[in-house]
């Protein structure tokens, strides 16, 4: 097992695995702009960035099949969400964009969406209107997962040769992060799988731990080091 470290601006947000393709959509925050990103799964590749026309009065609704959904709000300072925009996350190129309506459910042939009298309006995956499908539920956000501790008899030799700065180990599942220091003198931040007795750095560039220090959820970590924040997926 190798992780695959991603780096974006800023805190993440929201990240939402797609139940159909592999992979995962991203929302991050920086200052006063929110981006997109399109991971996917089992293959290092670089993220897709979504080009989004608006800077912050937008958010991640979902992803499905590899087509990243975000939507609008009624007014800056009515967070009521209305309006739909689709996009391909091979791409990162805008398919659809519905300006009134309300992403509702997704199926294997397209989407369900909402106006305001709750009247359903189907699309298949360019946008183009479709007879009623059968519907199924859109992958949720997924919760953060707060790691604990990790006693240093858990370590693995790997990492126990390592020399700690700071005295701590944090642990979620079989990933832990710990910091080690450098001939430099330097604090490192490491990340360590336990299984595999193998470790990896998360950043470059020296810094301690964030707090917490990392987030891990069905083997997905992300963990902010200054004004960055890492996503580690990891590949068999």
């Amino acid at each position: 097992m190798t992780p695959y470290i991603y780096r974006f601006p800023g805190r993440i947000w929201q990240v939402i695995p797609d139940p159909v393709r592999p992979g995962v959509a991203v929302e991050y925050r920086e200052n006063r702009r929110v981006g997109w990103a399109w991971l996917p799964a089992h293959m290092p590749l670089a993220p897709v960035w979504i080009e989004h026309p608006e800077p912050w009065y937008a958010g991640l609704e979902g992803v499905w099949d590899g087509m990243v959904l975000l939507h609008g709000y009624e007014a800056p300072d009515w967070p009521v969400r209305q309006g739909v925009w689709a996009y391909e996350g091979s791409s990162g190129q805008l398919a659809w964009h519905r300006p009134t309506l309300r992403l509702s459910q997704a199926s294997e042939g397209g989407f369900c969406l909402q106006d305001e009298t709750g009247t359903r309006h189907w699309t298949d995956r360019a946008g183009t209107p479709v007879a009623p499908l059968t519907a199924l539920p859109l992958a949720e956000t997924m919760p953060i997962t707060y790691p604990t501790p990790c006693p240093a008899d858990r370590l693995p030799a790997a990492a126990m040769r390592i020399s700690l700065s700071g005295g701590t180990a944090y642990q979620s599942g079989d990933w832990v992060a710990l910091l080690h220091e450098t001939p430099e003198h330097q604090a490192m931040p490491l990340l360590v799988h336990l299984s595999q007795e193998m470790t990896w750095p998360l950043t470059a560039t020296p810094g301690g731990l964030p707090d917490p220090p990392f987030i891990v959820y069905a083997g997905i970590l992300w963990a902010q080091t200054g004004s960055d924040t890492l996503l580690a997926l990891p590949y068999t």
